[in-house]
């Protein structure tokens, strides 16, 4: 975790909520805790009332909390204007605050709100104050909403922390520890593979300016301005915070894309054992043999993660690839090359 990023403090969180009088009730995996369920969660979600008494006393507290906008490439927050007036304008936020990370949701999926959340929610008494958590019922029914299934999710929360270069580095250092190369080698390849994630997230940059794409969150609620007869606007809740700048194509395609050619060019693509985690994705660990099945996790994690559609992953991965290739045969060439070979995976 950054050490500019507050971990969760609920007993912040909780007071400060209170002292504004803020109605909510807690949804996602800390709710499902306080009920026995074993998921660990490093941030809180919650469903406040959406009457404008209610999104005041909320803003007021957000204040208190010195809430910010989470996004990936800026854990520690990017400011905004904490009003009612901008709360009541998106139906999800992501923010990070003095008590951690904290999502808002005024209408999650599978259900329409606060309003049909509490009547029956379970209540608890937690740090002196009555917190009202939805039901497991009622979780589960929002995760079924979702069309997640609890392996996608875990995988859009594990890469959500992993960022490219952080993660294909971590796997080139496990390969790397199962073999006995020669010095040289080694540091060729983790050299190759950091200029094909940096020139990879260059130009995917360029692209996504270049098509200005909406995501997700923008292009299903307003179905009905994108010139396109055959789609209609709809309620959506991604399930990661979004990032504030254009989809297409998509830049973890793009570096898992780079990172796995040179990979598979010097090491191949199975046969393996990686084992993945990060701090800020407790209780999330998963195994891998094959590369193939690590960019496969990656695609659908922001897929899953409602931050990217398909087609970013794919154009992503491509342009990757290319990238990969091009600079695993022309940069840094040894004086004697004997492995200027496609690598053994399919396109």
């Amino acid at each position: 975790m950054s050490e500019n990023v507050a971990p969760l403090d609920p007993e912040l969180l909780f007071t400060t909520l209170a002292r504004h009088q803020v109605q909510f009730v807690l949804i996602g995996a800390l709710a499902a805790r306080l009920q026995g369920f074993p998921r660990f969660t490093a941030d809180a979600d919650i469903t406040p009332a959406r009457d404008s008494t209610n999104v005041a006393r909320l803003a007021a507290a957000l204040r208190d909390l010195d809430a910010r906008i989470y996004t990936e490439q800026i854990p520690e927050g990017l400011p905004f204007d904490c009003s009612p007036q901008m709360l009541a304008r998106a139906d999800v936020w992501n923010l990070i605050t003095k008590a951690g990370r904290l999502d808002l949701a005024f209408n999650p999926s599978g259900t329409t709100g606060f309003a049909d959340l509490a009547p029956q929610a379970v209540r608890f008494e937690v740090y002196g104050h009555t917190i009202l958590a939805a039901r497991l019922e009622d979780i589960m029914r929002s995760k079924e909403a979702a069309g997640r299934p609890q392996d996608r999710a875990d995988v859009a929360r594990l890469y959500a922390a992993l960022p490219p270069h952080y993660a294909w580095n971590s796997m080139l250092r496990q390969i790397a520890s199962t073999r006995h190369d020669d010095i040289s080698r080694t540091a060729r390849t983790a050299a190759v593979m950091n200029m094909s994630l940096s020139d990879a997230h260059i130009t995917v940059f360029e692209s996504k300016y270049f098509y200005r794409t909406w995501r997700p969150v923008t292009a299903i609620p307003r179905g009905d301005e994108d010139g396109n007869s055959r789609t209609v606007p709809g309620p959506f809740t991604p399930y990661i915070a979004t990032p504030c700048f254009p989809g297409y194509p998509s830049a973890h395609g793009a570096g898992g894309g780079a990172a796995r050619e040179v990979l598979e060019r010097a090491y191949g693509r199975r046969g393996h054992s990686i084992t993945m985690s990060h701090p800020n994705a407790p209780g999330i660990v998963i195994h891998y043999t094959d590369l193939r099945t690590i960019t496969d996790d990656v695609s659908d994690a922001r897929v899953f993660g409602g931050i990217h559609f398909r087609y970013d992953q794919d154009a992503g991965e491509r342009q990757g690839r290319d990238i990969g290739r091009y600079n695993d045969h022309n940069r840094l060439r040894r004086v004697s090359d004997e492995d200027d070979r496609d690598s053994d995976s399919d396109p």
